[in-house]
């Protein structure tokens, strides 16, 4: 069953929707992420709050010392040299337990954030599962992985950067000039002076480099995209020669991705220079005009060396916080498409009390359906059908007649504009997807295999299968002698790509799955044509064995595989133009015919 997806271009769009939500709404989601583990964070403010009150105290205590020994210097009286020695011992006793406080506070913070992203990464995971089938249609693959892998990963290195170090710096900056004050209000006054006109140019800076960064995220998904699709379709590209000309739109990508990365990056690192500037006047302030007051008696040696350190102290966390804006800002661009991404619109969920029999029949009839893919276009206008159990109906038509959205409606990965479909008498959609979906086992062109063992593949659909039982499973299917022949047998593990497996066995490792699914209604897609013809023996042997008994649509691409069908549906522009048996659409002369015959003109 081939579905039409974005992925599936060489050319990845750059109109990618974009949804930015505001910055303190997006700051607010992410703070109800962290809100979860309110213990540990009140642990960790706790730690941060006790670290830095002993950074705090050191300078003042130091002060003290310095002052003592001024004093009796100039008194020409003895050095106290053991009580000096005694706040030495303290003074030491304090850095040791700020930097134990800090690897508390820092040991927690990340455990937090860590947490906080496996939740997001859940949260993203049981969201794709909700998503219904025509946003993977409409979006790039490259797009949508960037968003859960990229996006999540900015997430949790900027927030964990920003949460263990944004509550010391602030106690820092409050606590320095407090103490500040203390010693003197003058230096103090012209020392802040500096603060607001260095905030006034981080505020201007972050604005502009904002807007950069977060389309930097944006043509980040657009190259992820460009690469995945590049290493995927790589046989193409080289087959064509087209070599070049994907390069080509490759470099597109990636300069739009150099400009904006360059421009936000570029405007972000100013904004240290810049508050490092101011920091520079105010350690000017107190030495010139503090060495003045030290030489006029107004101010002690001790008190000068205190407001240099405290001057540090806050003028240090100042400059960190504009890399801190500048981490806070990318995180909140990264959160910015998650969001957007988890704020999707989910399949509805159907709540009622129908249910199947325990033994579905496999009866399903299309009752006057009507679909389209928007309500004032539509696709599917008045489709009837009855297909009563056990029987094989084939979906014939040229490209785009519909014959995949027609599957697509009675699996309920789209919902229809009008009509009934039904399995057993049942409307499906007063059932639940699940209750529909699991009645049904697929063979599809896309021969789709997880990374794992074969047994693990087989056991997809139903988990409870014995080690016996796959192997006769394998049997019927055909695969059996080829597993036994593989290094580990039903152990073997098949590869992320499955390129450690021919296509054959591929598709005949998907019938003996769609086997043990045991589901009674199939849906098969004809996937004979890469094959060798004792390879698609086997598969149509295979595909016989796995039909028999069961409610089987087959979508036909070879008319001359689909003779002894029980029914016949021909589309064309998404309706059912003709119905029947191979013969009696024969003997009518229409489209069918003009299709199978011309798969049998001679050149």
């Amino acid at each position: 069953m081939n579905r039409k997806k974005a992925s599936s271009k060489l050319k990845i769009s750059s109109k990618t929707k974009q949804k930015p939500k505001h910055f303190k709404q997006t700051i607010k989601r992410l703070l109800n992420y962290l809100g979860k583990y309110k213990l540990g964070l009140i642990g960790a403010m706790m730690a941060a709050i006790a670290a830095t009150l002993c950074n705090l105290a050191a300078p003042y205590i130091l002060s003290r010392v310095l002052d003592t020994i001024q004093n009796r210097m100039m008194n020409q009286t003895e050095i106290p040299f053991t009580r000096v020695g005694y706040i030495l011992g303290i003074l030491t006793v304090l850095y040791i337990a700020h930097v134990l406080f800090s690897l508390i506070q820092g040991n927690v913070m990340t455990h937090l954030t860590q947490k906080t992203m496996f939740q997001l990464r859940k949260d993203i995971a049981t969201k794709m599962m909700k998503l219904p089938l025509g946003y993977f249609d409409t979006h790039s693959k490259g797009d949508i992985l960037s968003r859960t892998t990229n996006d999540v990963d900015t997430i949790g290195t900027s927030l964990q950067q920003v949460a263990t170090q944004l509550i010391a710096y602030m106690i820092t900056i409050i606590g320095s000039i407090v103490l500040m004050f203390s010693i003197s209000i003058p230096l103090t006054l012209l020392c802040l002076l500096t603060i607001p006109l260095s905030m006034v140019s981080t505020k201007v800076i972050l604005k502009k480099s904002q807007t950069y960064i977060r389309k930097q995220m944006k043509h980040l998904g657009d190259l992820n995209g460009m690469v995945e699709e590049t290493f995927s379709g790589i046989n193409v590209i080289k087959a064509f020669c087209y070599e070049e000309e994907a390069l080509n739109q490759f470099d597109k990508v990636n300069e739009q991705f150099y400009l904006t990365a360059k421009e936000g990056q570029f405007r972000a690192s100013t904004m240290n220079p810049t508050s490092t500037a101011f920091t520079n006047l105010a350690y000017t302030f107190i030495c010139v005009i503090g060495a003045y007051q030290v030489i006029t008696g107004t101010l002690s040696l001790g008190g000068i060396i205190a407001l240099v350190q405290y001057q540090k102290q806050y003028a240090s966390p100042l400059g960190q916080l504009t890399n801190l804006m500048n981490a806070l800002q990318t995180a909140v661009a990264a959160a910015e498409r998650v969001f957007e991404f988890l704020d999707e619109v989910e399949e509805e969920v159907v709540l009622t009390k129908e249910t199947l029999p325990n033994q579905v029949q496999g009866e399903v009839e299309f009752k006057h359906l009507q679909f389209g893919y928007t309500p004032d276009k539509m696709l599917m206008k008045d489709i009837n059908v009855k297909v009563k159990a056990g029987q094989k109906v084939a979906i014939v038509g040229p490209t785009g007649a519909g014959k995949t959205t027609l599957i697509n409606l009675l699996l309920r990965f789209y919902e229809t504009n009008g009509g009934q479909i039904t399995i057993d008498g049942v409307d499906i959609k007063a059932l639940s997807r699940a209750d529909v979906r699991k009645n049904f086992s697929m063979v599809l062109q896309d021969t789709w295999l997880f990374n794992g063992t074969i047994a693990e593949n087989l056991r997809y659909g139903n988990k409870d299968l014995s080690a016996d039982t796959l192997q006769e499973i394998g049997k019927e299917a055909q695969i059996d002698f080829l597993i036994s022949t593989m290094p580990e047998g039903y152990d073997t593990i098949i590869n992320e790509e499955g390129s450690n497996i021919s296509q054959g066995q591929k598709q005949l490792l998907t019938i003996a799955r769609a086997m043990a699914a045991k589901s009674p209604i199939l849906i098969l897609d004809e996937a004979t044509s890469s094959v060798d013809t004792r390879t698609e023996s086997l598969i149509q042997t295979a595909m016989n064995r796995l039909m028999k008994g069961k409610t089987s649509f087959i979508i036909a691409h070879r008319l001359s595989t689909i003779k002894d069908a029980d029914q016949i549906l021909v589309m064309k522009s998404g309706n059912i133009v003709e119905q029947g048996t191979h013969d009696t659409l024969l003997q009518e002369n229409g489209l069918y015919a003009k299709l199978y015959n011309s798969q049998f003109e001679k050149v």
